[in-house]
């Protein structure tokens, strides 16, 4: 499979960059990164504005139109705070951050959890390494990091090993990476003390400034064959901020007239897959419907008659675990497939729905389908 980034400047507005990745040519991801807006994971410096007391939960102001938000929190109107995104501002909800400071390494993952009672670190190993005795290792491993360092920990500490940690000969590079994400934890904690928290100033600390860091965490890997761009000046700043694929990045000739999507062919394929109705080879289609609370995904037949109702159904799942990607949908997302009165087949398609699934970046919970022949699908947005 050949995965390409294609990079849009021409026609947009100032800062802003419309992206494609391709797989065989076909868009699988879609969206319009700026650097000035705050996306998941985007650190920020907020003031409390309200307390629910009721429900725990605090309003914020961190310089947009929309207030955000806060679960679980009961600190008083006011307070300045650190706090990490969970989720973009979309639709008519704001920004929900938390206060727990997630932050990545190459093999580990370390929460900071800044307002717990507890303090020191633990490990947590992750539930694909399966080796009871390397799992032992990594654990002891971490936990005695603060020894090893001398550090004195002030706030409680969760480190995530990420798989891939299984296929190291040495440990000790972990140190490298814990060394790396406490040395960001420092600055961090350094810049919003000094520069945000003293003057009660609201904003973002920490966010993308890179089209294709944003892209690699959202996708969650490096296996690009080209990243091609529009504009002789990205691509010369992709190479110098992400030299590991300067040999990767290319750009179209400046004489060239031509959209970079309507040069990739992706252009048209985009405006059919956006769509409200999206159309499939069997004649079937989809309708997508947005709601407040969910998003509403209709399975109709169409023009198909002579097609099986499992196989329809089969094909509307390929295309609708595509649109989730692709639109990039998250919450709830209800799904109403043809009728095949049959529990086996039901059964068939939620597995067929589950193996899809595998392929999402992206935290993703599918239901059986229920005595209404719906199926439901829980989905973490980007």
């Amino acid at each position: 499979m050949e995965r390409k980034i294609l990079l849009k400047t021409k026609g947009e507005t100032q800062n802003q960059i419309r992206y494609v990745v391709t797989e065989d040519g076909e868009p699988v991801f879609y969206g319009v990164f700026d650097p000035m807006d705050v996306y998941g994971e985007t650190i920020c410096s907020v003031r409390i504005k309200e307390r629910l007391t009721a429900h725990k939960v605090v309003f914020c102001d961190v310089g947009r139109d929309k207030p955000a938000f806060i679960n679980n929190c009961n600190f008083l109107p006011g307070k300045m705070m650190l706090v990490q995104a969970d989720s973009s501002e979309h639709d008519s909800k704001g920004i929900k951050f938390s206060t727990d400071i997630k932050i990545r390494g190459k093999y580990l993952v370390a929460v900071m959890h800044q307002y717990s009672s507890r303090c020191g670190l633990e490990a947590k190993i992750s539930k694909k390494i399966t080796d009871y005795e390397l799992k032992n290792k990594l654990f002891n491993f971490i936990s005695e990091y603060p020894v090893r360092r001398c550090i004195d920990m002030d706030c409680f500490c969760e480190v995530i090993c990420r798989t891939s940690v299984a296929e190291l000969d040495d440990l000790s590079i972990l140190d490298d990476d814990l060394d790396m994400i406490f040395a960001e934890w420092n600055a961090l904690l350094h810049d919003f003390s000094e520069n945000y928290k003293t003057n009660a100033k609201v904003g973002i600390i920490k966010g993308y400034t890179d089209v294709i860091d944003y892209i690699r965490k959202h996708e969650r890997t490096d296996d690009f064959a080209e990243i091609v761009s529009d504009c002789p000046i990205l691509s010369h700043n992709l190479s110098e901020t992400s030299p590991a694929f300067a040999d990767k990045i290319k750009c179209m000739s400046e004489k060239n007239e031509f959209d970079i999507f309507t040069v990739y062919a992706v252009d048209n394929r985009l405006c059919q897959l956006m769509r409200k109705q999206v159309y499939l080879k069997s004649g079937a289609y989809l309708v997508i419907e947005f709601t407040e609370a969910m998003t509403v995904i209709d399975v109709n037949s169409g023009k198909n008659t002579v097609g099986n109702s499992l196989a329809v159904n089969k094909e509307a799942a390929a295309e609708i675990m595509r649109q989730l990607r692709l639109r990039d949908i998250g919450g709830i997302i209800v799904c109403d497939f043809i009728n095949m009165f049959d529990s086996r087949k039901d059964r068939e398609l939620v597995l067929y729905l589950k193996e899809l699934a595998g392929s999402d970046t992206q935290e993703i919970y599918i239901s059986n389908v229920s005595h209404l022949g719906l199926v439901e699908i829980a989905r973490k947005r980007s």
